[in-house]
């Protein structure tokens, strides 16, 4: 699903030429009733810009597999956000884990088959409701300049469909 061509342009739009994954993929199948995860990933004020761009390094790609109810209802669950919090000069008042119910948590609707994208924002889920299991795959994407886990040494995948890309190139002989 990764390879997929509106996937590759967009993670070659947000993280450049060379992106991999950076940790394994995950796959989510929770039945009705699982709970939910606490509100984590925050990363606040670290913002560097070039070119007038900021810079991104690493990305989560969450491609939904089964329907997602919006807000916080009996048929609800699954992935929430805090929008903005990647910006913020401090971090979220509380405890992550008992952040759930703080008023700026969102709960976007996604539909069998939406891809989110989402990077340094508080980040989690709610408890399942829903009468279905909750199915999604998360995979971390990463710029070529972010360092591979401890351990790891594949550096993953290199997708690009761009024939100009240098990893396209033959090497010179200078």
């Amino acid at each position: 699903m990764i390879g997929h061509p509106a996937i590759v342009k967009l993670l070659n739009w947000m993280l450049g030429y060379g992106f991999r994954e950076s940790t394994e993929p995950m796959c989510c199948v929770y039945p009705a009733g699982t709970t939910g995860g606490s509100l984590h990933g925050q990363n606040p004020a670290k913002h560097e810009h070039f070119n007038g761009r900021q810079l991104v390094e690493q990305v989560n790609v969450a491609w939904a597999l089964q329907d997602e109810s919006p807000g916080f209802g009996e048929d609800s669950g699954g992935f929430i956000c805090v929008p903005g919090s990647h910006k913020a000069k401090y971090p979220i008042s509380r405890g992550l884990t008992t952040s759930i119910d703080l008023p700026q948590v969102y709960k976007p609707a996604m539909k069998a088959g939406d891809v989110l994208f989402f990077g340094g924002v508080a980040h989690g889920t709610t408890a399942w409701h829903s009468s279905w299991h909750r199915r999604t795959t998360i995979q971390f994407m990463g710029s070529r300049n972010v360092a591979l886990p401890p351990g790891k040494t594949s550096a993953g995948w290199r997708l690009t469909s761009d024939p100009k890309h240098p990893s396209k190139l033959k090497a010179s002989k200078s």
